[in-house]
């Protein structure tokens, strides 16, 4: 460890290099001898690099007002432009050191080195970021404030070393604590606001053309994967969802009334997914077949809910419906979880598909990959949210039901005979049965659930992709490992 002082500051210096991530920081100039590949020599040079950095950067801060010293990390920044960075030449190095590296100009450091550590303190930054803006919106829904945002975000500047303080707008430090007290109004805008975008983690013109090029080959990549496996090679357009039930689109394809914006979505969830390879595509397509189902029921506005007490069977007991335990708590996890404010899955949508009251019945699906792909694309991203091993496989045939509907032990309707007379000595004899398995509706028409059946039907042999509903074997039933057969990745 270095510790620098000096009467107005000191630069504090601890040298964390883990040895198997070592490198030698002597190319292009530095003073080092890159030829010794023993670690501890490495670590030493880096210390000794870090140590006459820190001088200099002592120097540099006791002499150059905030003014000057944000011209002076202009003038830095702009030679690290046309640099491209190692993305893991200094990860998880503290920011105080990065920024020793980055706006160094003794010649320690290359300018690739000096890149590299500016791409890692922006990526720090941007990951603190995300995690704060979370923690903002959280406390805003509870308390109607953002005093602690505030009050964090204000901590946060005080700990940047000097030069990046002063790539802030002047009076920062001010504004945030005069905020702190105020009544808001519109608290994204006031996140926005409280959080500009200094030079330091803006990025660079090489990692703007590095990054533009990634994503043309992702975009690209992502919107066929989408196309060959929801359309069989060919694209067609929108429909409107709110005509979606009338008798020319019930039987389209779901996948047709996804919105542009959905596809743009679903292209670059695919893309994500494709290069996992420990993960089935036929799990990212069953979340677009489910929404492409609420697009088509004009964003489930045609549909009751099954819970609502009004729903009933052919013997005239009321209908209730419930996921299995496991997709109850995952619905509980996505509803109620940090992600569920900023990811970039519709939320109405996740709102109604995680009520049981309105896909219930017939569900499928495990919420577990949902709840990973809900994470995946929001703030919170997918960090520390593993996967089962199951969704390496899809299974194969019928696909357990995963929810259990549940009639009342009492008839709450007199049942009705085709002249619609009641069966009342029939129905007395029906109020023993509790919970079935499989209930069968009384008509097709008039129920929420029996929309979904109907679709199926009309569009048995239309060619779309995946499995449809069929009719449920059990009301409870895991998936066995030995049901799973491996798919091709790719269509």
């Amino acid at each position: 460890m270095v510790v620098v002082n000096n009467q107005s500051s000191s630069v504090r210096v601890q040298v964390v290099v883990p040895l198997l991530e070592t490198k030698s920081l002597a190319s292009e100039g530095a003073v080092a001898d890159s030829s010794d590949t023993n670690p501890e020599t490495q670590v030493s040079n880096l210390a000794r690099q870090l140590s006459a950095a820190a001088v200099r950067a002592q120097d540099r801060d006791a002499t150059l007002d905030p003014q000057a010293l944000s011209q002076k990390a202009t003038q830095a920044l702009s030679e690290l432009s046309i640099s491209t960075a190692d993305s893991q030449a200094f990860k998880g190095m503290p920011r105080d050191q990065l920024a020793l590296i980055t706006y160094d100009e003794g010649g320690e450091f290359s300018v690739g080195e000096r890149a590299s550590a500016r791409q890692e303190a922006a990526e720090q930054e941007q990951l603190w970021r995300k995690s704060a803006t979370t923690r903002a919106l959280s406390e805003y829904n509870a308390t109607g404030n953002m005093t602690g945002f505030f009050s964090e975000t204000l901590a946060h500047f005080k700990s940047l070393p000097a030069i990046e303080q002063a790539q802030y707008p002047a009076g920062f430090a001010t504004d945030l604590q005069r905020k702190a007290g105020e009544q808001l109004v519109n608290p994204q805008e006031e996140i926005t606001k409280a959080l500009p975008e200094p030079a330091y983690i803006r990025p660079s013109a090489a990692e703007v053309n590095l990054y533009a090029t990634k994503n043309s080959t992702a975009a690209t990549l992502g919107r066929q994967l989408l196309v060959d496996r929801l359309f069989d090679g060919v694209e067609p357009r929108v429909v409107d969802g709110k005509h979606g039930m009338n008798m020319e689109n019930m039987s389209r394809s779901q996948f047709e009334f996804l919105t542009r914006e959905d596809r743009e979505l679903f292209s670059e969830i695919y893309y994500a997914y494709a290069q996992d390879q420990s993960v089935d595509l036929g799990y990212v397509d069953d979340i677009a077949r489910s929404l492409g189902d609420y697009r088509q029921l004009n964003d489930g506005r045609l549909l009751s809910n099954t819970n609502d007490g009004h729903s009933y069977d052919g013997q005239g007991r009321q209908l209730s419906v419930r996921f299995n335990d496991s997709d109850t708590a995952a619905a509980a996890r996505i509803l109620n979880g940090s992600a569920m404010s900023s990811t970039r899955l519709d939320q109405d949508f996740l709102r109604f598909a995680l009520d049981p009251g309105f896909r219930g019945r017939g569900h499928r699906d495990d919420w577990r990959f949902l709840e990973h792909v809900v994470n995946r694309f929001s703030a919170e991203g997918s960090a520390g949210l593993e996967l089962d091993e199951c969704f390496s496989a899809y299974p194969v045939g019928d696909v357990a039901v995963r929810s259990i509907v549940t009639a009342s032990k009492e008839v709450m309707r007199p049942p009705r005979t085709c002249d619609g007379v009641a069966r009342d000595d029939e129905a007395k004899q029906a109020t023993s049965a509790a919970q079935l398995e499989n209930a069968e509706l009384d008509s097709l028409l008039g129920k929420p659930e029996s929309l979904f059946t109907i679709l199926g039907r009309l569009r048995a042999g239309s060619g779309s992709v995946g499995r449809e509903p069929t009719e449920e074997k059990s009301a409870e039933v895991q998936v066995r490992p030995e049901s799973l057969q491996k798919r091709p990745k790719l269509k």
